[in-house]
């Protein structure tokens, strides 16, 4: 869990990189913030997220994005519903075999 929330700095960033998140009863990388604290972001490469409740999510502004990952086997592979988080992909990801059967998340406009 990353987390900007009750952090009064400008921004929390993180990187996990190589790291397996199974088995989980609720999120494999969950990342949050809210309004008026630090803006949060979770940059996920080269990593796991299976056999979760869900996989990748991303709550209240905060971000992830994630790149060479594969994502399945969870109830729900990636979630952003909630409080404007955001889930965004390098579309090089593996996102399948999750129960809610969704499609890969929004593609990172690359300049």
């Amino acid at each position: 869990m990353v987390s900007g929330v009750d952090s009064t700095g400008p921004a929390v960033k993180v990187t996990v990189y190589d790291s397996i998140a199974s088995a989980n009863s609720d999120s494999g990388f969950f990342v949050t913030t809210r309004s008026g604290y630090a803006a949060t972001t979770l940059m996920l490469l080269n990593s796991v997220a299976s056999n979760n409740d869900r996989g990748l999510v991303a709550v209240g502004g905060a971000t992830i994005r994630v790149a060479h990952s594969a994502v399945t086997g969870n109830n729900l592979g990636w979630d952003a519903s909630t409080g404007g988080g955001v889930v965004q992909s390098y579309g090089n990801n593996y996102i399948d075999g999750n129960l809610s059967h969704e499609g890969a998340p929004p593609s990172i406009a690359l300049k």
